[in-house]
């Protein structure tokens, strides 16, 4: 087996750059809510058809965005966005042409920057797995 590096963007290597990439997400969306529900209740006002029910639509989905902004600052940064397993669906039995492969490529996004000296090397399916897996 060769052992291959994981290439990730210049960015990526910045302390904190995904924490601070995910609070920039959640400001960006809650900001696109409140505009989206302003202009919706624009036309309302000018109209002079909004009412109370507008306006508590609006604090909801304005209350709800910002909640949203100061859950995901609440995470911090060691926060796992997905799950540190990776997951290969492969069906292999009776009646199948294929046979079971010994290795699957992947390329895998680091939440965290490691050092240089750090190489990702693929690991073998163990025969536990195999044997489940038959």
């Amino acid at each position: 087996m060769s052992t291959k590096k994981v290439r990730r963007g210049a960015a990526s290597n910045l302390p904190a750059f995904a924490y601070v990439e995910r609070i920039g997400t959640a400001v960006t969306n809650a900001l696109l809510a409140q505009a989206e529900t302003y202009n919706d209740s624009w036309d309302k006002a000018k109209e002079g058809k909004f009412g109370f029910s507008d306006l508590m639509k609006t604090w909801a989905v304005t209350l709800d965005s910002y909640y949203d902004v100061l859950l995901e600052a609440s995470r911090g940064p060691a926060y796992q966005t997905k799950p540190p397993v990776i997951f290969f669906n492969c069906i292999v039995g009776p009646g199948k042409k294929t046979t079971m492969p010994t290795t699957f490529d992947v390329m895998v996004d680091l939440d965290c920057p490691e050092p240089v000296s750090v190489e990702a090397t693929p690991t073998p399916l163990s025969a536990s797995t195999q044997a489940v897996l038959q």
